[in-house]
């Protein structure tokens, strides 16, 4: 609690004492009034005995009350102080415009900003952004740290990417050409036999179909006798 809530806090005590100080201190006039004007001795002394009770009361709320002003007075008199020694108000600073962006999820949000327009306007998003944040030094650096750099498709052909999901397969092909393909037949045995064999059935030589290597893989068709 401070000293203008003390201050507060000792009014509102006083206030209501003080009330009560004036009424039985109008209430010990009247009954002083009311001894001096009678002559009936029991009444004079039923108005002696409330006479004394209530001056007992006036005297407690009286030393009450001086007790509750003291305090005040000097609670008053450090808050004059306080004011006096209190240096004037200053002008609220001027804000920065980097000041302004301290929020952790600024450079978050406009990171889906720039997405968003860059989708819709058909933009760059390294130029939209350098175009709508020009100086947020601290957006630029989420901005980089989260970009990744291009990178090329994945292939089934790419050593490194999808090619151990795919193979070739020939078997369902040679099966189907068999009956009019000679070639397809021979191999279609040699697969059966788990080699290559070849029935000279006397004659000199055999003619097989294979592919002759004009360059880095064969793409030509050929013969070998």
């Amino acid at each position: 609690m401070n000293i203008s809530d003390k201050i507060l806090a000792l009014s509102a005590e006083l206030g209501p004492k003080k009330k009560d100080l004036a009424d039985q201190t109008n209430k010990l006039e009247d009954l002083t009034k009311q001894i001096t004007d009678t002559d009936d001795p029991e009444i004079e002394e039923t108005l002696l005995s409330e006479s004394e009770d209530l001056t007992k009361s006036v005297d407690t709320l009286t030393g009450e009350v001086e007790n509750l002003e003291k305090k005040l007075d000097s609670f008053r008199a450090i808050e004059k102080r306080q004011i006096a020694g209190a240096k004037p108000a200053q002008a609220p600073a001027v804000l920065k415009r980097d000041s302004l962006r301290d929020k952790p999820a600024d450079s978050i949000i406009r990171m889906g900003v720039v997405k968003a327009l860059a989708h819709m306007q058909r933009k760059n998003e390294h130029d939209l952004a350098a175009e709508l944040y020009p100086d947020d030094l601290k957006f630029k650096a989420v901005w980089d740290y989260t970009q990744k750099s291009a990178a090329p498709i994945a292939t089934t052909t790419g050593a490194t990417y999808a090619a151990a999901l795919v193979d070739q397969e020939i078997g369902a092909l040679l099966e189907e050409v068999e009956s009019t393909s000679v070639a397809a037949a021979l191999a279609r045995r040699a697969q059966a036999a788990g080699g290559q064999l070849l029935n000279f059935g006397g004659a000199n030589s055999v003619r097989v179909p294979v592919l002759a290597p004009t360059g880095a893989s064969p793409t030509e068709p050929a013969w070998v006798n």
